[in-house]
């Protein structure tokens, strides 16, 4: 699963990196095609050489009608969904505004897509040893409750806002409402 999960912030990250670069060498219909030919070349080596772990159960396919989840699968099917989806929509939001955001505080295009795409790069590493290191040590549960302290801790830092801009020199880093650009409803 930690593999599944590092690899959609690898073409992310990538993305971010390249179209950008390809688009304005060679039109944006190369960018879109660059990236169909990587999915496809993917998907042809997934086909090529994945194979089962040893020791996995096969699955049998079995002509059987689709049964929804009912009852406290389908609350936490809903629970989950919701989840992916506001992770999805922050992410969405991160990734259409922040290289943008950056230029127009003087970066470079490449410069700021760079920048943007760091999370992504971390998640890559992160998301494999958060799934493979607590399950080798002794309390595997502990990892997992400060994990959710931690995220339920992350609102806080707003807080600190002030204080870690001090500390960073008023870095381009977290900028507070007095420096951004104007609105289209401030502009007269």
């Amino acid at each position: 699963m930690g593999t599944l999960m590092a690899s959609w912030p690898c073409g992310i990250a990538l993305g971010l990196i390249a179209q950008g670069q390809i688009a304005e060498r060679f039109g944006w219909r190369a960018g879109m095609e660059v990236t169909a030919l990587f999915s496809l070349a993917s998907f042809v080596l997934l086909l090529v050489f994945y194979r089962l772990p040893p020791g996995a159960p096969g699955t049998s396919v079995q002509p059987t009608w689709w049964n929804p989840p009912t009852g406290p699968s389908l609350r936490a099917v809903l629970v989950a969904s919701i989840a992916w989806s506001c992770f999805n929509l922050g992410l969405t939001a991160f990734f259409s505004f922040g290289p943008g955001l950056l230029a127009s505080r003087g970066m470079s295009g490449l410069e700021a897509a760079t920048v943007t795409s760091l999370p992504l790069w971390i998640a890559i590493l992160s998301m494999p040893l958060g799934s493979c290191v607590p399950q080798r040590l002794p309390r595997p549960r502990l990892v997992e409750g400060l994990s959710y302290l931690m995220t339920a801790a992350m609102p806080l830092t707003a807080l600190f806002e002030r204080s870690a801009r001090r500390l960073t020199a008023g870095n381009m880093t977290m900028p507070s409402t007095n420096q951004l650009p104007p609105t289209s409803s401030t502009v007269r």
